[in-house]
């Protein structure tokens, strides 16, 4: 079974094969063995980048793991392949659908690194054992647009003018007004005058004060961070201790992208689930998994797909003449489910179930420590 649907890794191989330099044989006499096709290679690649392992788990009879390690990874990095495959997927993606790169999010994902090496630390959340920290800079559909890595022990806040510096792979086609949102690790006077010597303004999460990461535009990268980890095995146990390779193996990750689940298949899974009222774990599986309606459904709430829809059912229906202006006023009782109870009775409801995007009381601008 492949590591990558067909449908996806062609495109991706096309655009890798265009940027592989043509290779310049050194022998005197021209009678090195035949090279492996870099087609075997480049599938072999993939298949460590999802399944991850050791390179000796991914040899065969057509390629040796000393083939795969040396020869062609090695190549193809010093060659810069993987950075213009990346460099290539965002322009396309710029091109097609638009970068938002207004509303800019940044914050760090620990991983484990077993064998250490260059940008690992004792971990804080792993009994100090060995681990690599990974801050991902996200544009505002949560695409990831720059990446640092930093041993697991290092803090955040160092690493925000480097992944800040990344915006200068799109030259000077950036936005009058760039929005930075961060958590409360970030929350000090160092990274308010870091980001208004950037000329960036900004969303910080109060340290102190817990603020719902669905309430805030930080989602958009712990679904990023989230899908990196889950979706690549290589990315979530790093074996790599050149930091070279360690950048390597995320460049072709961000270009690759996950396949996007499409909308009329979510759309029915969520018509199912309110046609039948069952638990969303009963979705069947015809209509993808269950978290992808829910969260698809929870996202379009909170941006107002919901209402839109409605008010453009309401035009087309009374430009067809099908709607009839007056009105009835009624109202009724239903059952809630045990799941729906324990509301709050009495009093302000607490932040956590504000339905605004963002609280009142979070710095949005320059502040007094």
């Amino acid at each position: 079974m492949p590591a990558v649907p067909a449908s996806f890794i062609e495109p991706l191989w096309v655009h890798f094969e265009a940027l592989i330099p043509a290779r310049v044989d050194t022998h005197p006499l021209g009678c090195h063995r035949r090279r492996i096709p870099d087609r075997v290679v480049f599938d072999k690649l993939v298949a460590r980048l999802v399944l991850g392992g050791s390179y000796h788990r991914h040899a065969d009879d057509r390629v040796s793991a000393t083939t795969l390690l040396r020869a062609h990874r090695d190549e193809w990095i010093a060659a810069g392949v993987f950075d213009r495959l990346e460099q290539a997927a965002l322009e396309a993606y710029d091109t097609v659908v638009g970068l938002d790169l207004s509303a800019l999010v940044v914050d760090g994902c620990i991983v484990k690194a077993p064998c250490s090496g260059d940008n690992t630390g004792k971990s804080p959340v792993d009994r100090a054992k060995s681990g690599l920290k990974r801050s991902l800079l996200v544009e505002g559909a949560g695409v990831p647009i720059g990446c640092e890595l930093a041993g697991a022990n290092r803090h955040d806040s160092p690493l925000l003018r480097p992944i800040l510096e990344r915006l200068s792979r799109f030259g000077f086609d950036l936005p009058e007004t760039i929005t930075v949102h961060l958590d409360s690790g970030y929350d000090s006077a160092v990274t308010r005058e870091l980001l208004d010597e950037l000329g960036c303004t900004w969303q910080i999460n109060p340290k102190g004060q817990f603020v719902p990461v669905n309430h805030t535009h930080r989602w958009k990268v712990e679904r990023t961070n989230s899908w990196h980890t889950r979706g690549f095995r290589a990315l979530q146990i790093v074996t790599d201790r050149s930091e070279a390779i360690q950048r390597a193996w995320i460049a072709p990750a961000n270009g690759k992208g996950r396949r996007w689940r499409d909308h009329r298949q979510v759309v029915n899974g969520i018509l199912w689930k309110l046609r039948t009222g069952a638990p969303w774990r009963d979705v069947p599986e015809r209509y993808g998994p269950w978290k992808t309606g829910h969260e698809r459904l929870r996202i379009w709430t909170m941006d107002g797909t919901g209402a839109k829809i409605l008010d453009e059912a309401v035009v087309k229906d009374d430009a067809a003449g099908e709607v009839e202006w007056v009105f009835s006023v009624d109202s009724s009782s239903i059952r809630a489910h045990q799941h729906a109870a324990g509301a709050r009775k009495k009093g302000a409801a607490p932040i956590r179930s504000r339905p605004s995007l963002w609280p009142e009381n979070v710095s949005d601008g320059p502040a007094e420590d």
